[in-house]
């Protein structure tokens, strides 16, 4: 990436229970070790392990008829 005016991010999905400023610590070395030149997110669940566990809380008696 050294002559690219753009850079490939890095996503870091961890557990809670392995989140120590240690290990956050190798993960961020390691990913600038391999030339990456940012890192974007820190979560903890993927987007679709959220999506699964978060309940449908939307009123559907909001939506227009057509959208029903």
């Amino acid at each position: 990436q050294k002559w690219i005016d753009q850079g490939q991010s890095l996503n870091v999905f961890i557990t809670l229970d392995k989140a120590s400023g240690k290990v956050l610590n190798s993960i961020y070395m390691y990913a600038w070790k391999l030339g990456c030149k940012s890192t974007y997110y820190l979560r903890s669940q993927s987007p679709e392990a959220v999506e699964e566990n978060t309940p449908d809380t939307m009123d559907r008696s909001l939506e227009c008829a057509g959208c029903q």
